[in-house]
């Protein structure tokens, strides 16, 4: 059975959901939230149960709300949407915008029972919202300096200098198009490795039982070659024949067969058949040849093969061969790539300043970047940051350390905030942080002339008041002692500039914040009923998280 709810219930209901979801969330807002304790369902792969997970982060404590009241969950999920909106637009402000969805939502409410149009409010909240945009994006500041990339990661990862440090350090050495992997480290200490070349997760092993024999860097376990000529085949190599002849053009046979150029030759193909395994491993070891070979890279994506040989061609200035397309028999050296050098160990190779045109590599990067604005899904957004890094030189990889497994991860959710926060203030800039861009608007630029400035006004001010409350202080008393143009410092307790203590955030996430806070808060005010499961009933699929609120 389904129960229908009227306007009025719809937005009664709203108003107590939406109290109780920002009320756990907006407790890790600013320098004095706290952490929240999630129970984590289900198993570990090797069957004992997750541990709890700690963390500050907004929208991972969304994330976990369910209610057992399927009219409450369908709330909550929607709210939800705020979360993730502005994770996936800005990467960082989770808990800012679910906070002034909450105000909105409560100060536009009471205007709408007192009978204003609810459709009429709405609009007259995004022309507000469309003017603040432009006002942030009129005093917002470049980010141009290492310092300044700090300064923003400090203030997302709530103070911790040792991963704003890592930030820094990660997103300077990478620059904007490289691809920074979070990885849980060995130690308690948290590490950096900056992978100079282009980092692909196939090594020596996946070229079989004898892959090892590649190997001519005992100490290091790797396979070197100096400035290798690069072979990519879409497809798998099973012509023994075919082989031999092209490493006789390769390597400029004479008459008698005996080799008079002898060049380190990499082989990335799909597959290999049993014979010609042999035939590269004997010429590698009873030959001495400097060969090696590795199956081409895949990420899981359909098709991932083939694009990552069509990255790697443009890189080494390659072309990818193929039956039907380049048959090996036609392989000429102007069809093989080139790099300055290359290192296979068991699990990844690393191509070192691949000697691919510089104008082909730009143009591959832009067409990733324009197909990944495209893209819906993060798993494939992320594959195509992967893909763009490798092309421009820049991987990163941060092995996050702790004391434990539960702050190790708490760790991880911090340092997730700060590059994304660090990114998007390279990208767009910031502004004063703390909730003070705001709130200086609400009280310079709003009044109370209509219902939606009176609404904005009040909404804009709760992230500064919710972070001076998170610290222990009265929100009210501190702002009253405010000089003009004064921010407040949470961690020190104190009015300043804030920018020049170096107290910002990222425009994008304040633009973000707000939008999709209005959005959220408008689609409540505006419902005209709900229709949901009736919890009386039974009826639905169980969900394994109900019951953890409500």
């Amino acid at each position: 059975m389904k129960r229908i709810l009227n306007s009025e219930a719809a937005r009664e209901l709203s108003i107590r959901t939406i109290e109780e979801v920002a009320g756990i969330v907006k407790q890790t807002l600013g320098p004095g939230g706290n952490p929240i304790t999630l129970q984590r369902m289900g198993n570990n792969p090797d069957g004992t149960p997750l541990k709890p997970l700690v963390t500050k982060d907004g929208v991972t404590v969304a994330e976990s709300i369910r209610f057992k009241d399927p009219a409450k969950d369908t709330i909550t999920q929607a709210i939800l949407g705020v979360a993730q909106s502005t994770v996936s637009q800005a990467g960082d402000g989770t808990t800012t915008a679910i906070v002034l969805a909450e105000a909105i939502y409560k100060a536009g409410y009471k205007r709408v029972k007192q009978g204003a149009n609810g459709i009429q409010l709405l609009n007259d909240l995004k022309a507000i919202k469309d003017k603040i945009i432009t006002h942030i994006n009129e005093i917002k500041e470049e980010v141009e300096t290492p310092e300044h990339i700090f300064a923003v990661a400090k203030i997302s990862c709530n103070g911790d200098e040792e991963v704003a440090r890592v930030v820094t350090e990660a997103v300077t050495s990478v620059g904007e198009d490289g691809h920074i992997a979070l990885e849980e480290g060995y130690s308690r200490e948290t590490k950096l490795e900056i992978i100079q070349g282009a980092m692909y997760k196939q090594g020596w092993r996946s070229f079989g039982p004898h892959g090892a024999l590649l190997v001519n860097d005992k100490t290091r376990n790797v396979a070197e070659l100096s400035r290798p000529a690069v072979l990519l085949y879409a497809g798998k190599l099973d012509s023994l024949d075919e082989m031999g002849r092209l490493i006789n053009r390769v390597m400029s046979a004479d008459a008698n067969g005996n080799l008079t150029n002898v060049i380190p030759f990499l082989i990335i193909a799909h597959d290999y058949s049993d014979e010609v395994k042999n035939f590269i491993i004997q010429n590698r070891v009873h030959q001495k040849l400097p060969i090696a070979a590795i199956k081409s890279p895949f990420d899981g994506s359909p098709n991932a093969r083939t694009e990552m040989l069509e990255d790697l061609a443009v890189l080494v200035g390659a072309t990818v061969a193929a039956k039907g397309i380049l048959e090996l028999d036609k392989v000429t050296d102007e069809h093989l790539g080139c790099a300055e050098k290359v290192e296979i160990s068991a699990e990844e190779t690393v191509i070192f300043s691949g000697l691919g045109d510089a104008d082909d590599i730009l143009a591959r990067v832009d067409a990733l970047k324009t197909l990944k604005e495209t893209r819906m899904h993060d798993f494939d957004k992320e594959n195509l940051s992967i893909r763009i890094g490798k092309l421009t030189g820049g991987i990163a990889i941060v092995r996050v350390g702790g004391d434990s497994e539960l702050e190790m991860l708490e760790k991880k959710d911090r340092i997730e905030d700060a590059l994304c926060a660090a990114r998007v203030a390279i990208q767009d800039g910031v502004v004063p942080g703390g909730g003070f861009t705001l709130y200086n608007y609400a009280m310079n630029h709003l009044g109370n002339a209509t219902d939606a400035e009176a609404i904005m006004q009040e909404a804009l001010k709760a992230p500064i008041k919710q972070i001076i409350a998170n610290v222990g202080e009265n929100p009210d008393v501190v702002l009253s002692h405010l000089k003009p143009g004064q921010g407040y410092d949470a961690r020190a307790k104190k009015a300043c500039d804030l920018l020049e203590a170096e107290i910002v955030d990222p425009a994008k996430v304040t633009k973000s914040a707000l939008e999709n806070a209005v959005s959220i808060a408008g689609l409540l005010l505006t419902t005209g009923g709900a229709i949901v499961m009736d919890s009386a009933t039974g009826d639905g699929a169980p969900n394994p998280l109900a019951g953890m609120f409500g």
